[in-house]
């Protein structure tokens, strides 16, 4: 059974189905889709979850000894599997053939992969799939859509665009959905937080503030401070906080980019203890943009700890709010926030 993307939430609202597939090269849709199966399962109590990557060097008969054994923990199991090259190979396309004619009890199997092939629409796995369990198919978002995509990403985060400014916001994406994932996340952030009357209700966005904001982001780009750092540009990342403090950014946006980004690369650092990165970015779907950067620094720098770093980033954000009882460093957040950024650029030279 094949369903559109917009309807999944919908359909695991109803119940949850024993397998899935989801496949596309849409990389923001993936990581939201695969996320809202996983929610799911945890809902319907499927509390034990397995994750496996599946290469050219995959060995097919740990999923499938999974798949047979029962939960010492839970009686019900979700087993997460990514499809690296978008095909299972001859060994996982006969896994797959014979795990549909006997789906086991109390278990979910989630499928997804990125860059898929239409030929393969035609091979007996994906047909099995397809008979059995609900395929979801991604597509690049446009017009109406894109549109109603925005809006609902938007609502999400306790914002709405005035007519005029969603038409901007979407001459201003081009249909990127990260792109537009990002500047949703800086409108929220920035003034549904300045919204002080309307904290519990939707801040309405005015086509004036949606300028602003693009414009006040044309010099250097928050979303890039946190790899600045990680490429060891001590200096352009000093010149960048000191562009975003000139120009009034909230500094609350700032340390929700960074404590992002560093719980990733704390999940990515404890994957690869277990796994090569590789893998564990596979399993993380990072972006391939962001890849060659992210497996240098976890290749060269290994023993950064970077839980500590999200410490460091709680003291400086209850420093920002006045909550420090220390003077000295109430006032500076902003350095507070600079030395953090330069360790880390240190560390990973």
């Amino acid at each position: 059974m094949q369903i559109k993307a917009n309807q999944l939430r919908e359909h695991l609202k109803k119940g949850i189905q024993s397998l899935y597939f989801i496949y596309g090269d849409e990389p923001l849709q993936h990581r939201d889709y695969t996320d809202m199966v996983r929610k799911a399962a945890k809902y319907y109590d499927y509390d034990e979850s397995e994750r496996y990557s599946a290469d050219n060097q995959f060995n097919w008969q740990e999923i499938q000894q999974s798949a047979s054994s029962i939960g010492l923990f839970s009686s019900k199991k979700l087993i997460d599997l990514h499809l690296s090259s978008g095909k299972p190979g001859d060994k996982g396309a006969k896994f797959l053939v014979d795990y549909c004619e006997q789906i086991p009890e109390d278990t979910i199997l989630l499928i997804h992969c990125g860059k898929f092939e239409g030929a393969s629409k035609k091979t007996k796995w994906f047909k099995a799939l397809d008979k059995t369990g609900v395929m979801v198919p991604l597509y690049p978002l446009k017009g109406h859509e894109l549109s109603h995509w925005v809006q609902q990403r938007c609502y999400r985060e306790g914002i709405q665009l005035e007519t005029e400014s969603l038409n901007v916001f979407l001459e201003h994406i081009e249909g990127n959905l990260l792109s537009a994932d990002q500047e949703i996340i800086k409108l929220a952030l920035l003034f549904k937080a300045a919204d002080t009357e309307n904290s519990q209700n939707i801040t309405t966005i005015s086509h004036q503030q949606l300028i602003d904001s693009i414009n006040d982001s044309a010099l250097y780009n928050p979303f890039e401070l946190f790899d600045t750092a990680l490429n060891g540009q001590s200096k352009l990342v000093l010149q960048m906080l000191k562009q975003f403090e000139q120009d009034g950014t909230a500094l609350v946006y700032l340390l929700f980019l960074i404590s992002k980004e560093i719980r990733l690369m704390a999940t990515l650092s404890e994957y690869a203890k277990q796994m090569s990165i590789i893998q564990a970015m596979q399993k993380e779907y990072i972006f391939n943009n962001r890849k060659g950067l992210i497996q240098k620094v976890l290749s060269n720098a290994p023993a950064i700890n970077w839980e500590d770093y999200l410490l460091i980033l709680a003291d400086i954000d209850k420093i920002s709010k006045g909550v420090a009882t220390n003077t000295k460093v109430i006032s500076h957040p902003w350095n507070q926030l600079s030395q953090l950024l330069l360790e880390i650029a240190q560390s990973v030279r």
